[in-house]
Formats: C-alpha cells, sequence, structure tokens
C-alpha cells in the first residue's frame, strides 16, 4: 500500500502512514491495517508518523490505533487539534505529539 512505508532518518526507523484525505473509519482502518502488517514482526514498538491532514477521524478509529514508543502527528488543525490534545490527556499517551511540518516531526521522532 503506497500509503503505509518506511522512512530513514538519522540512522532511525520510522513508519510513514498517510491517512490524508481519508472521511470513513473503513478508509482509515484499510491504512492502520496496513501498518499493522508492517510492525507485527517487530519485537517491540516503533516510531510512527501519521498525516491526517483533511481526513476525519471517529472515536471508532481512535480506539483502533496501535501503541508505538513515539508517534508524530500532522495535519490535525484548529478545533481537531484542541479534541486531539484532549484525547491524548485522557488517555495518558505522553509520547505522542502533533506538528505542523513533517520536518519538525521527524525531528521529534528522531530525539
Amino acid at each position: 500500500m503506497d500509503r503505509v512505508k518506511w522512512i530513514e532518518a538519522k540512522g532511525k526507523k520510522i513508519l510513514s502512514m498517510d491517512y490524508s484525505g481519508l472521511k470513513t473509519t473503513n478508509e482509515l482502518t484499510e491504512v492502520l491495517d496496513a501498518a499493522i502488517k508492517e510492525t507485527r514482526p517487530l519485537p517491540a514498538g516503533f516510531l510512527g508518523l501519521s498525516n491526517f491532514a483533511d481526513s476525519s477521524i471517529s472515536s471508532e478509529f481512535m480506539d483502533k490505533i496501535n501503541k508505538t514508543d513515539k508517534a508524530a502527528v500532522l495535519g490535525v488543525t484548529g478545533v481537531k487539534s484542541v479534541l486531539f490534545q484532549a484525547y491524548l490527556r485522557f488517555t495518558g499517551a505522553k509520547t505522542t505529539r502533533t506538528f505542523n511540518s513533517q520536518d519538525e516531526a521527524i525531528a521529534y521522532l528522531v530525539s
């Protein structure tokens, strides 16, 4: 799947997941399933970069998201950003952060 691929920065592998433009839980879940398939053989967590620009994220989908060692999220802006930050506080996800650019997100992931 073109929406899920490994990228490398500063010697670290990052799983890039492109959810941009997807509107339904089924579409989002297809990308998530491809990401799970990529990470299943790994012994532990991974670094994840997710792009949710112009997508619609349901609470049903959020319940399906895998845990990562560190996660960077792009494309969550405005009211969605406020709601997402509240969700992160509620779930205790301390290593997931939102960013405005891919360069900032990758710098966080490899730090």
